[in-house]
């Protein structure tokens, strides 16, 4: 590992110097015999709002600019869900002109299958488990996701943040971890057969 640094006169009136760097001098000694514990080599990973799936901007192949810099990071692992997750509503259907923004589509996760294979990075999907508690749209959604990158899925995320739910709304006060884990596994046994090989 080589470290460098430069030094560069400053010609411009006025320009207030940075003070001196105080503390104390500290050495550097790397040691290339004895290596720590290997990165995995696909450690990397970035997570996304599941709200930009329906901006047919965002995770689209033809942005060549955006595909190249997830590319150049090398091999990871793309999140998409986050609080969006529970406030995107799956439609099964092709986006048209009266579609909400709201709404992922068929088109949505047609184009975000183009983005994902032109990357070549796996994937974790996030499905609505706040907002519209239904296990069987969830399965659906699931099964088409699942069918659009067989090599590529890494897992399904259920819901985002559930422990927040009775405090923004999603859920009554009076939920509790017993109701979470019953409606939980309905969604995890509806999914499962939905993706089951």
């Amino acid at each position: 590992i080589v470290f460098c640094s430069c030094k560069k006169s400053n010609t411009q009136q006025g320009v207030k110097l940075l003070p001196v760097a105080l503390g104390t001098p500290l050495q550097l000694q790397v040691d290339d015999q004895h290596p720590g514990y290997a990165v995995a080599p696909d450690f990397l990973g970035l997570s996304f709002e599941m709200s930009a799936i329906t901006d047919s901007n965002y995770f689209n192949p033809s942005n060549t600019v955006f595909v190249e810099l997830i590319k150049n990071l090398s091999p990871g692992i793309l999140r998409i869900g986050g609080n969006s997750v529970d406030k995107t509503f799956w439609s099964g259907l092709k986006r048209n002109v009266f579609t909400t923004k709201d709404s992922i589509t068929t088109t949505d996760i047609d184009r975000f299958k183009n983005f994902i294979t032109s990357i070549q990075w796996n994937v974790i999907f996030g499905v609505n488990f706040g907002g519209n508690f239904n296990p069987a749209i969830a399965s659906n959604e699931v099964a088409y996701v699942n069918s659009s990158l067989p090599q590529l899925m890494q897992s399904f995320e259920i819901g985002n943040e559930a422990d927040l739910y009775p405090r923004n709304g999603l859920r009554t006060t009076s939920y509790t971890s017993n109701d979470f884990i019953n409606e939980w596994n309905q969604y995890y046994d509806a999914i499962k057969k939905s993706v089951s090989v």
